[in-house]
């Protein structure tokens, strides 16, 4: 699976816009578990004591996978 989007900055003084190709996945194409998947996202739950949990969410043939990533408590996310 791979998917792409662009992100397009202000533009400068000039009216050139600045375009920035980002590829996804590149080291997460090599897991069992993103292989010959339909969908696939990172989404950050919030936990207790401001706690912020990153976790890999897969749709794999009929069944929901979901796999904790990362746990940081110093993330500062205003949304």
């Amino acid at each position: 699976m791979n998917s792409s989007y662009k992100s397009y900055d202000e533009e400068d003084e000039d009216g050139k816009a600045q375009r920035t190709t980002h590829q996804w996945p590149s080291e997460e194409a090599s897991m069992d578990l993103v292989r010959d998947c339909r969908i696939c996202a990172f989404l950050l739950r919030k936990k207790r004591f401001g706690q912020w949990a990153k976790q890999l969410t897969v749709i794999k043939e009929t069944k929901l996978l979901v796999r904790n990533v990362y746990v940081n408590s110093k993330v500062n996310t205003s949304w």
